[in-house]
């Protein structure tokens, strides 16, 4: 029976050596990247994962702020065991969970960790519940957001775009784009574009099935990433998107122009 077996479980054996050799060698430098956040963590050194972040991360927040939110989230705590888990890598982008258990606490405490991947590897671009929202970094250019958000909206409000939100999905035959300060006016090669702040959306939305909103651009030297939302209006019956879509964009700048990377995670 065993030799019957060998020939077909040495197959087996070499088949998953096989897939295990083509898995993207981006995964696993990313996966050594969150073990790396969690040992550090552990070892409650800040300063180690400060240095692991986006060059613009570290440009516009200073280490002692980032210490500052490291040391309240600890709160004085000892912590006896962590361990991370990757999520996935979409386009430049990697999330991991991290699972950090203090002595005394029956539950654990969850840190979603946001990696980018630039010419220098995997870099840390956010942890959450260890960062406040008002930890902001990579937004000051205001002439190259706007440019990212418009090259976003070239995308989405062509063909690919709209398969890469929904397979099926139809542009309206007007396009709103919401942009959080007024001033902003975006175009389209497909569609007429209206252009609303987030004070304005609510009374001057025409009769469109969703629209978009972008929720959060960084410009991170020649990278940048854009989070777009999708949500659909009252009039959502006339699409089939019945509910809030959400996706990341990475981009880069070449000879001045922010061109599609790759797509990234939807939720």
């Amino acid at each position: 029976m065993l030799g019957r077996l060998l020939p077909a479980l040495l197959v087996l054996a070499a088949a998953a050596e096989a897939r295990v050799e083509n898995l993207p060698k981006r995964y696993y430098q990313l996966n050594q990247r969150c073990q790396e956040v969690a040992q550090l963590l552990a070892r409650a050194d800040g300063r180690s994962v400060y240095d692991l972040f986006v060059p613009q991360f570290r440009a516009d927040i200073p280490y002692a702020r980032f210490d500052s939110a490291l040391t309240a989230w600890f709160r004085g705590r000892r912590l006896i065991r962590v361990k991370s888990r990757l999520i996935d890598v979409r386009g430049l982008g990697g999330h991991a969970s991290t699972f950090v258990y203090f002595k005394g606490e029956a539950d654990y405490n969850y840190v979603y960790q946001s990696w980018l991947y630039t010419a220098d590897g995997w870099r840390l671009l956010w942890l959450s519940n260890i960062m406040g929202q008002n930890m902001q970094f990579g937004n000051k250019d205001s002439h190259a957001l706007a440019q990212v958000a418009q090259a976003a909206l070239d995308h989405l409000a062509s063909p690919d775009g709209m398969g890469s939100i929904k397979a099926g999905l139809a542009l309206p035959e007007t396009v709103v784009a919401v942009w959080p300060a007024p001033g902003m006016s975006f175009r389209s090669d497909y569609r007429p574009v209206r252009t609303l702040t987030p004070a304005s959306e609510a009374v001057r939305m025409p009769k469109v099935p969703f629209y978009f909103r972008f929720s959060q651009i960084r410009v991170l030297g020649d990278l940048a990433t854009c989070a777009v939302d999708v949500k659909p209006t009252k009039w959502r019956r006339l699409s089939s998107l019945r509910s809030p879509h959400s996706l990341q964009l990475f981009f880069d700048r070449k000879n001045g122009d922010w061109l599609l990377n790759s797509s990234g995670k939807k939720w």
